[in-house]
């Protein structure tokens, strides 16, 4: 059993965690998709290669098709003709949805369950009957007006979204100034709809995620085509609005999943119309699933693309998280930036930053002792701070170096030079920072340092921040595994190949989660081989039946679900309808699940 899992769910409840390596600043909320945006060539060719070829396929002319493509993780753009208006009856029922909640903003945080469903109708399964009744309720008008003041139609680009009719052959008409139709839209316009609803600028933040949970709300069918046949099984949230009438067949859609997040929109006049949907979807995805892949290939093997030290991210970008608090920091002589200055005077000389204390792994802060040599306390004149020894007395920070360093410090032997404490300076630290930087190889005790001081905060409550560098020894993975836990040791913590191929970053999330699937194992009753898929999986879901077992509350649920591993961070939409699913969770049934799992599980086995 590991002794340290019950410790790492205490990390969860009263610490915090986070690494910082080479990061791209994000402009997402800046981001606006206007007719000046210029489009990114490089996808632009290959967007345009893929409705080319795919016109080819199914003969199509250039006027039956039109395309757009937002990848949301880069902010690149592509469009094939996207100010080219088509005929969009279901697919400008999103223009109803919208004008709904700005004409009642209220509903943004206090929807009834009847209309929320009926919304849900509309969208989903794309309702004429529901399209109608909020339409009337509104007034045509009010509608467009709502549209218009999103700038969602311009008749002198083009034209846009446009609500002109109710859904039925009789009644009031208002077509558009451009061409005429009841209904219309164009790719640049739906696109920029997405976007605004992603970056929850619709109304406000609050109506915009209660109208990205009306789009996917699971307890109402939607037809199982176009882009959602295409990408079948391949694990993707898609929150769309898709649209049939005659030949006007057209998708839209929010597409999540690993590795990717992006928007796609395409608009087709055209028999073939769903079978084009459905190539075009799979075409695109391939496509930006392969291509994270080249990017994280070229991140990880380019000799010439610029990493920065976790350190300069901290320094340059995150300042806040250790401005004003008093700072411990665990690091050697390897802790240096670009220009090989030490980190610690740039902890020293920050501005309303106080390092109080100095922690050492083997071989010393200062790396002038021996392999295996134990390290005392001591007083460092030059820094003026205290130095504690993780590879000393102790593998293990004890309590009283994080929370009273004064008191701790006058049980050492104070009648030698040096070890007498600054008066008032040192009581304690608020935050761990872990800069070092590791070999590549399970041996070293590096890691086995960070893990205990990780496990030492955690206790404490005090967070802890890992500065990242990279693997001096590259991603390659060689060597047997660790026979755990039977030869765990300060040399070989946790069950890895020798040469395991992450940096220290990686190998913290790793050992979090490690730990966690223990902690939860014991707290719920349930067998690791039952946790262990829960936790890695890429669904979210089912991890919320342990924790409801466990009778865990919402924010440690929360906490987990968002440092479980190495998935793709949350939404804030995907983590208000998981504390509604959680809500709605009894213990009662999360422990019969618990129980069903566990059984299968068995017989698998046997």
């Amino acid at each position: 059993m590991n002794r340290f899992a019950l410790v790492s769910l205490v990390a969860f409840l009263t610490g915090s965690y986070a690494t910082f390596a080479a990061t791209v600043g994000s402009k997402f909320q800046d981001y606006s998709l206007n007719y000046q945006m210029p489009v990114d060539q490089g996808l632009q060719q290959q967007l345009e290669q893929i409705d080319s070829s795919l016109r080819a396929k199914y003969s199509m002319t250039t006027q039956q098709s039109s395309v757009g493509l937002l990848d949301l993780r880069s902010l690149r753009a592509a469009m094939v003709r996207p100010d080219y208006e088509m005929y969009a009856a279901s697919v400008a029922k999103i223009g109803i949805l919208l004008a709904y909640f700005q004409l009642h903003p209220a509903a943004a945080t206090n929807l009834d369950a009847v209309t929320r469903h009926q919304l849900g109708l509309m969208i989903r399964p794309s309702s004429d009957e529901m399209a109608t009744k909020f339409a009337q309720e509104m007034g045509l008008k009010n509608i467009q007006q709502v549209l218009n003041a999103y700038d969602f139609y311009d008749a002198s680009r083009g034209g846009g979204l446009w609500v002109g009719k109710y859904y039925g052959k009789t009644g009031e008409r208002i077509g558009d100034p451009v061409a005429d139709h009841s209904h219309a839209a164009t790719v640049r316009q739906l696109l920029r709809f997405y976007l605004l609803l992603e970056q929850g600028k619709l109304v406000s933040p609050e109506a915009s995620r209660t109208m990205l949970e009306i789009f996917g709300l699971e307890d109402i069918p939607a037809d199982e085509i176009k882009f959602v046949k295409g990408l079948a099984g391949r694990h993707l949230q898609i929150l769309r609005k898709w649209g049939s009438w005659e030949d006007w067949l057209h998708d839209t859609a929010i597409i999540r999943g690993p590795d990717r997040h992006y928007i796609l929109v395409a608009l087709t006049h055209h028999p073939n119309g769903d079978q084009y949907l459905s190539d075009l979807a799979v075409a695109v995805d391939d496509l930006l699933l392969h291509a994270t892949k080249d990017q994280n290939a070229t991140d990880k093997n380019s000799p010439h693309t610029p990493v920065k030290a976790g350190v300069e991210v901290l320094f340059e970008k995150r300042l806040d998280l250790i401005r004003g608090r008093r700072v411990g920091l665990l690091t050697n002589p390897s802790g240096v930036d670009s220009r090989l200055d030490s980190i610690i005077e740039h902890f020293r000389t920050a501005p309303d930053v106080r390092l109080v204390a100095l922690y050492g792994p083997e071989h010393g802060v200062r790396g002038n002792a021996q392999a295996g040599q134990l390290v005392p306390f001591y007083f460092d004149e030059h820094y003026q701070l205290p130095v504690f020894s993780l590879y000393g007395q102790t593998e293990k920070p004890p309590t009283g170096v994080l929370t009273n360093i004064d008191q701790y410090m006058r049980s050492f032997d104070t009648q030698h030079t040096g070890k007498s404490p600054v008066s008032g300076a040192l009581r304690g630290i608020d935050v761990m920072v872990c800069d070092l930087q590791d070999a590549g190889t399970r041996v070293y005790t590096f890691e086995a340092t960070m893990a205990y001081a990780m496990q030492a905060c955690g206790e404490a409550g005090i967070p802890f921040i890992v500065l990242d560098r990279p693997n001096p020894i590259g991603g390659g993975i060689e060597g047997p595994i660790l026979e755990y836990p039977k030869h765990s040791s300060f040399i070989g913590l946790y069950p890895i190949p020798l040469r395991h191929g992450s940096t220290l970053g990686e190998l913290a999330r790793l050992h979090r989660y490690e730990d966690l699937v223990v902690a939860l194992s014991l707290l719920c009753a349930a067998p690791i081989d039952v946790i262990d898929p829960l936790l890695g999986s890429p669904r979210d879901d089912g991890i919320l039946v342990p924790c409801r077992a466990a009778k865990l509350s919402w924010p440690t649920v929360d906490a987990i679900l968002q440092h479980r591993g190495m998935h793709q961070a949350l939404t804030a939409y995907d983590r208000d309808k998981l504390q509604a699913d959680y809500a709605r969770l009894s213990q009662a049934t999360a422990q019969r699940l618990l129980g069903f799992w566990q059984a299968q599980s068995s017989l698998a086995r046997h």
